[in-house]
């Protein structure tokens, strides 16, 4: 281990931090929505059957997880039903949009690193058509 938590990693150029434990409560979705347990789901999302799903036209699903000021990083897989479009938010910043790109009706993979502002994890549906997600992860970059 070498100073402020990087790890060396292959070659010197090559460096990474270590991933924390998982932080999302039900990333795969076995809970329905409205048990109390993870995701608050608004304006008609839902999490049952092992997807969670934002119908076209707003729906979202939130988690509050995260420390101020630390980074994280964020995993998850997701389809639209026809041509949808997904965002990933935190306190009201979006830095995950693909506004311009539409998902396919096939589960691709999303990441990104990001610093916290808020404690939320937010997830939302741009438009289109519904947002489907087979799963979500959030680790803290130690």
């Amino acid at each position: 281990m070498l100073g402020l938590g990087l790890k060396r990693k292959g070659m010197m150029s090559q460096w990474s931090k270590t991933l924390g434990p998982e932080l999302i409560v039900n990333g795969n979705f076995n809970i329905a929505s409205g048990s109390g347990v993870g995701w608050t789901a608004i304006n008609g999302a839902t999490t049952t059957g092992g997807v969670g799903t934002m119908p076209n036209g707003g729906g979202t699903l939130t988690q509050n997880i995260l420390t101020t000021g630390k980074l994280y990083r964020f995993e998850l897989i997701a389809r639209s039903s026809a041509g949808g479009k997904i965002k990933v938010i935190n306190n009201g910043v979006i830095f995950l949009e693909n506004y311009n790109n539409i998902l396919p009706v096939t589960y691709v993979k999303h990441s990104a690193d990001f610093t916290a502002a808020a404690a939320d994890f937010t997830i939302g549906e741009l438009g289109g058509s519904d947002l489907i997600i087979d799963s979500v992860s959030v680790k803290e970059l130690i």
